[in-house]
């Protein structure tokens, strides 16, 4: 299954809420990070402004920032953090320039092996099972664990907060893979019983 730009609604969270969910201690802040399927997240460029070194990789980030603005406000709800895009599209320009903002897909992702220390999915894989086979989540966490030393997943809920279609047959498949699995708990619970990531090293 092929995944493209126009899949992407823009949503975005703040840093406090991407350390919340992946549980991000004070030490693991100073590795270098993928935000995978960051959309229009603030975490770039609030963890960039604080010192982090971040990038993130979205389809979305083929378009303008104009154009991101065009989607974000023809699909976005109007309940959702205004002030977290805003801070998004403020530093988009210059992150694109500087290689923060990179235009690719969670099953093809454009970087060499071992690129990074730490991989983040948020609000992307198990949470869009409906539109995303279970073919396509395991290519994208092998993806994941190509460019990155350990990969985190929030939440393992998808829609109506019953647990993803895909964890199980995932959970089974990890240990074939030759990496570890770890349900965790964390302090971040935005829906029902969605308060667990999915932790997975080499």
């Amino acid at each position: 299954m092929s995944f493209t730009d126009e899949d992407v609604v823009p949503r975005g969270r703040n840093l406090a809420e991407y350390c919340a969910m992946f549980d991000l201690r004070a030490a693991e802040r100073a590795v270098s990070m993928l935000g995978c399927a960051d959309g229009a997240a603030s975490f770039n460029a609030e963890g960039t402004a604080a010192g982090l070194r971040i990038v993130s990789v979205d389809p979305l980030y083929a378009l303008t920032a104009a154009q991101i603005r065009a989607r974000i406000e023809q699909a976005t709800p109007p309940d959702a953090d205004a002030q977290t895009m805003e801070r998004f599209l403020a530093d988009y320009d210059a992150g694109v320039a500087e290689g923060r903002y990179v235009s690719g897909s969670a099953i093809d992702l454009p970087f060499p092996d071992h690129s990074f220390d730490l991989a983040l999915c948020s609000h992307f894989l198990f949470l869009q099972a409906a539109r995303y086979d279970l073919a396509f989540h395991l290519k994208a966490v092998r993806e994941l664990l190509r460019v990155a030393d350990e990969v985190r997943i929030f939440p393992l809920l998808e829609p109506g907060a019953v647990e993803s279609r895909h964890l199980k047959a995932i959970m089974l498949a990890l240990p074939r893979m030759g990496v570890k699995a770890e349900r965790r708990r964390v302090d971040y619970e935005p829906q029902r019983g969605g308060n667990e990531m999915l932790v997975i090293s080499r």
